[in-house]
């Protein structure tokens, strides 16, 4: 190891609200989940309430990069389909949004979850936090975890905000580090998230992420 004394995982989306989609049906309240965040290589958690999996076992990879090459986003270039102001852009922007969340991870990149995020997205926050850990330590997830299968415009009735519902699939992917992988010992998932969005001069910009039943 280089000293860095992490061998990382990356986390899931997590959070939690009161949302109605568009069938007029009503979500119900749920408790924030507890965001997973990376292992240290010694066992303890950093900075994280829940202890993750102790199971996996780093295996040598050869052909692993020992040193990923961090880099710091600038100015996102959005895609047009992904900043026009309708439902058609609103759901473009929300799968850009999940396949920008890979590329940080895979990088690592940081700074990229936060350029398409506003301050109130705490579970934008967790996610760029994840990216600042891999860059930290050297490290990157092997190939992206997170795959958006659907997405369905919503709305806020509280607020009258802009909000996509996705489905997204969490595939568990190894982590690279100093020549080393370690898999990952979870099961996929797929799960629904409320993207609030917040429109914005050249787009969009996540708002709140929230759990979806």
């Amino acid at each position: 190891m280089r000293g860095h004394g992490r061998l990382l995982t990356a986390a899931a989306l997590t959070a939690a609200g009161l949302l109605t989609g568009c069938s007029g049906a009503t979500t119900s309240a749920r408790t924030t989940a507890t965001h997973e965040l990376p292992p240290t290589a010694s066992g303890t958690t950093a900075g994280s309430a829940t202890t993750p999996p102790t199971s996996a076992t780093p295996t040598t990879a050869p052909a692993a990069p020992s040193s990923p090459a961090t880099t710091t986003a600038a100015t996102p270039a959005i895609p047009a389909a992904a900043r026009a102001h309708t439902p058609e852009g609103a759901e473009a922007f929300t799968r850009y949004f999940i396949d920008q969340v890979n590329v940080a991870w895979t990088t690592p990149k940081t700074g990229l979850i936060s350029a398409l995020s506003l301050p109130t997205c705490k579970s934008c926050a967790k996610l760029e936090k994840d990216a600042q850990r891999l860059a930290d330590a050297d490290a990157r997830v092997a190939s992206p975890m997170l795959e958006v299968t659907e997405t369905v415009p919503a709305e806020d009735k509280q607020t009258g905000a802009t909000v996509v519902v996705a489905t997204v699939q969490e595939t568990p992917t190894p982590t690279v580090q100093d020549g080393a992988t370690t898999q990952s010992t979870r099961k996929t998932t797929v799960t629904r998230r409320a993207f609030e969005l917040s429109a914005q001069a050249n787009g969009w910009r996540v708002s709140e992420i929230k759990d979806y039943q």
